[in-house]
């Protein structure tokens, strides 16, 4: 693989790529357009680097389920995000959804917050009895895990007061 197939892999224009990696925009036309040769080594560490490449997106499709959340799929685009959650939805099945398995549509404020609130929860779980941790309670005809909903509910008081002060 090359510098360019691998910036195209990712969907990023040289100016993206110079901007991520610190190297000037036209080092990178010069290495693509083959005016100059990359060293092999340093070509590698760029492709690896490449590899790594994450986009700071203003949405995310999370998934999560009792291992924790993964995101699926991001994008600034809210509509595609959603369609994306959609379709992924479908292989849920509605036995568990909401309970033990979910998907949402989360913006990068959300996904950051989000990330503390994962953190604490797990914490929180892992301080109270395994009996306890598999209690539910029924909401408007769905059941929900009780020692998650009372700890979301003690979290989001916590943050709001934060936010009152």
């Amino acid at each position: 693989m090359t510098i360019k197939e691998a910036r195209l892999a990712k969907n990023l224009t040289q100016q993206a790529l110079s901007e991520y990696l610190g190297i000037s925009k036209r080092n990178i036309e010069n290495w693509e357009t083959g005016k100059r040769k990359c060293p092999e080594w340093c070509e590698k560490l760029i492709i690896d680097k490449i590899a790594e490449y994450h986009p700071k997106c203003k949405y995310s499709v999370i998934y999560a389920d009792r291992n924790g959340q993964t995101e699926i799929f991001c994008s600034d685009d809210y509509m595609a995000c959603e369609e994306q959650r959609i379709e992924f939805s479908k292989n849920i099945s509605p036995s568990v959804k909401g309970i033990t398995e979910d998907c949402y549509v989360v913006s990068e404020k959300e996904r950051n917050s989000r990330n503390l609130y994962n953190s604490a929860l797990n914490i929180f779980l892992s301080q109270i009895p395994e009996e306890e941790r598999r209690e539910t309670i029924e909401v408007n005809g769905r059941l929900y895990n009780k020692a998650i909903m009372n700890f979301a509910q003690r979290f989001n008081e916590i943050f709001e007061k934060k936010e009152n002060n």
